[in-house]
């Protein structure tokens, strides 16, 4: 019972939301250690990745609506990237940057509308 206990407060509830109501919200469910990328594939929440989830584009483009606390610290590598992207605000991120840290329970995602009309290279 203890180890399922200590599994559960590694457990992340992610509320996402798509841009322009283009797709019903889903709430999701992440691991501790887990990027968002990872966590939207494995919930089958398609979202492009051109270089496979490595920081190499900015294809996984997200914005946080809360919860950017829990998520590991921006740094310089994804910024840059992030120059690359129209529409960027303050809350855009690189899904495959955001790992999940510890300490943290409810993380708000929103896809972007650009996201459904992207051409898809999907990576696994």
């Amino acid at each position: 019972m203890a180890i399922f206990a200590a599994e559960y407060l590694k457990m992340y509830l992610i509320n996402v939301v798509f841009e322009n109501n283009w797709k019903p919200d889903a709430n999701i469910k992440g691991k501790e250690g887990q990027s968002l990328l990872e966590v939207l594939l494995n919930n089958e929440i398609q979202l492009p990745h051109d270089c496979g989830g490595v920081c190499s584009c900015s294809t996984c483009h997200i914005y946080i609506k809360e919860g950017n606390q829990w998520l590991e610290k921006i740094v310089k590598r994804e910024m840059d990237f992030l120059k690359k992207v129209k529409n960027k605000t303050e809350n855009s991120r690189l899904a495959c940057q955001c790992l999940l840290v510890p300490g943290g329970k409810k993380i708000g995602v929103i896809v972007p509308e650009k996201q459904r009309l992207a051409k898809r290279k999907l990576v696994k």
